[in-house]
């Protein structure tokens, strides 16, 4: 006799196999399964990608109760199975640990709960490859938009058409990255970024639309002293922007 365990997380099994029972001098019984396959786990990605969870995977008897099955944590000498180097692309995992818990169903006449035991595991998000590939692009097209405050605003077709082509640029950029942007219903830090860059560009373009506007009016002198302005103004608020995102 052995109880049926079910992995209650468990989303799609590519194998799930019950080896031969191993009996031992005391008559204990073991039975070891595998499986193999993928697991879901509740998230919060509000500082994706400089993100941080708790994965779980739990286990069940099914059909039983606390009186008929117990879950025991069996530490043979530290033996966990897993390796003490886990290799996982674009992750960082931390401490391992299981220990027994109570199962609560969503059925109004259970108050007992059925024996569960988890087993979890901390994972840093490696965010690395969006600093370099996602950020750093953004960076440099944020930059091209503010190269307007230098130029002479006596030739504000130029200053218009390297604002605007900083729009078109940062608008085609983040259709490229819907790919790696969780699709959920709440903003992440991701999002957020991009939404600063997307209104600091933006805002670039209306200063160089006004300073052209100023020029045909024959006020280069207030042009020319708006963009001065604008050369510390925009970095400094969109630095003040990121710290402010990035600390809270």
């Amino acid at each position: 006799w052995h109880p049926r365990i079910m992995v209650t997380n468990l989303q799609r099994a590519f194998r799930s196999d019950i080896l031969p029972a191993r009996v031992s001098s005391d008559g204990t019984v073991y039975v070891r399964r595998y499986f193999m396959g993928h697991f879901s786990n509740a998230m919060r990605l509000e500082d994706f990608p400089f993100d941080e969870h708790v994965f779980k995977i739990q286990f069940i008897p099914l059909g039983y109760r606390q009186n008929e099955v117990k879950f025991v944590l069996d530490v043979f000498k530290g033996y966990s199975g897993i390796t003490d180097e886990p290799t996982v692309a674009d992750w960082k995992i931390g401490e391992f640990r299981g220990y027994p818990t109570i199962f609560k169903t969503s059925l109004k006449l259970d108050r007992v709960g059925i024996p569960s035991f988890v087993f979890e595991f901390e994972a840093k998000r490696l965010s690395g490859y969006y600093i370099m590939k996602v950020f750093f692009p953004l960076l440099l097209i944020v930059f091209m938009s503010w190269l307007v405050f230098w130029i002479d605003p006596k030739n504000f077709a130029t200053q218009i058409g390297i604002s605007t082509t900083s729009m078109l640029t940062l608008i085609a950029y983040r259709f490229t990255l819907e790919r790696l942007i969780p699709q959920i219903s709440y903003l992440t830090l991701m999002d957020l970024i991009l939404m600063g860059a997307t209104c600091m560009v933006f805002a670039a373009l209306a200063e160089a639309v006004f300073v052209s506007s100023l020029v045909t009016h024959e006020k280069l002198d207030l042009a020319r002293k708006i963009d001065r302005i604008s050369r510390f103004a925009f970095p400094s608020s969109f630095a003040i922007f990121l710290v402010v995102v990035l600390m809270f």
